[in-house]
């Protein structure tokens, strides 16, 4: 007879491993997403855009970092449907892989003084590969840590993948700030590339985590009665596409002026603005610190009093701060220089309960 202690150990062991098997592939991720976005906030204008005027170029800069809002609900899709058909698991590693060596091979990309335009044209194709990659791993990431969850913590382990997002950013703003020590030629030339490249010993650590993790009980009683659906996409879209507009629209309301903050405010800082690349690293970097450590908390919260009474005032708080943000920026005013901070303070009302929300939908 097996002792209910040990049964109740071992779990609690199982669970712990995907919580950090699940945060730390997320953040490992979202660390090669924000990379980018801070790169293109400093650098890619000036070394993949130098033939069009400065501010054509921060614009095409911008959108090759824009093109993942289009292109992750596809990779979310198609790994979603992957993922139904072979397992979380395994769907987890091909999308780690996928943002890993799509980030080191951005670092490795030759300039356009070098080849032309095979520079832009080879770092949009890759900055593609990334959005399929995150589309994959943040719904995988939260749905791993979900199917795991008992029945009273869904908001809090849903929440740990979304913590993920903000010390992904936190990571990256950290060491691109470290790399702004260098003067600029130096910084241009090779120590925007160094972060890129350390990329690919975080994706090992990441792989070397997440290789002991099980497959998810959902998934595997789903598969032991012989119920996996052959075509999973098809059957979510005929049945449930309602709540697939709902969801969709909740992200797009609450994803928007987060980037707003967490990327666009560091080139409107450092052009517009002229303060200090350091400046505007530093004061990204404490908003995500702040959130890192308010979302799990989110989710706890989540647990106790639902996940709709703790979603609204992101709203409306949310709201209340975008617009005098520009106006008080361009005056220099404390407010400005922490839109950052003040956002991620927002932020993790709303993301701290999405991990447990959107599945039930």
């Amino acid at each position: 007879m097996s002792n209910p202690q040990d049964n109740t150990a071992s779990i609690l062991q199982k669970n712990k491993k995907v919580l950090i098997a699940s945060l730390t592939g997320s953040a490992i991720e979202w660390f090669d997403y924000f990379l980018y976005g801070t790169a293109a906030a400093l650098v890619f204008n000036k070394i993949f855009f130098p033939m069009v005027d400065p501010v054509i170029g921060l614009i095409l800069s911008w959108l090759s970092f824009s093109l993942t809002f289009f292109i992750r609900p596809i990779g979310g899709v198609i790994f979603a449907h992957i993922g139904d058909r072979i397992g979380r698991k395994k769907t987890l590693v091909l999308t780690l892989s996928l943002m890993g060596s799509a980030t080191v091979a951005i670092g490795l990309l030759p300039t356009y003084e070098m080849v032309g335009l095979w520079a832009p044209a080879l770092l949009i194709t890759l900055r593609i590969i990334q959005g399929m990659g995150i589309g994959g791993e943040w719904g995988g990431a939260l749905l791993l840590a979900y199917e795991y969850a008992p029945e009273k913590r869904k908001g809090f382990f849903g929440s740990i993948p979304q913590a993920g997002v903000t010390i992904g950013m936190l990571m990256a703003t950290f060491i691109v700030s470290l790399m702004t020590l260098f003067d600029e030629a130096q910084f241009l030339a090779w120590g925007w590339r160094i972060p890129f490249l350390l990329s690919s010993v975080l994706v090992f650590l990441g792989l070397w985590i997440r290789k002991d993790i099980d497959e998810t009980p959902a998934f595997k009683q789903v598969k032991k009665s012989g119920q996996v659906a052959k075509a999973p996409l098809r059957d979510t879209l005929k049945h449930h596409w309602r709540e697939v507009l709902i969801a969709a629209g909740l992200k797009v309301v609450e994803t928007a002026p987060f980037y707003i903050f967490s990327t666009f405010v560091v080139s409107y800082a450092t052009t517009t603005l002229s303060y200090q690349k350091s400046q505007a690293l530093e004061s990204v970097t404490l908003g995500a610190l702040v959130a890192t450590v308010m979302i799990p908390l989110m989710g706890l919260l989540s647990d106790k009093v639902g996940r709709q009474k703790d979603v609204h005032p992101e709203r409306g708080a949310a709201g209340a701060v975008y617009r005098p943000v520009v106006p008080a920026a361009r005056h220099r005013h404390r407010l400005g220089h922490h839109a950052g901070d003040d956002r991620c303070l927002r932020h993790p009302v709303g993301a701290g309960n999405r991990g447990a929300r959107h599945p039930v939908l």
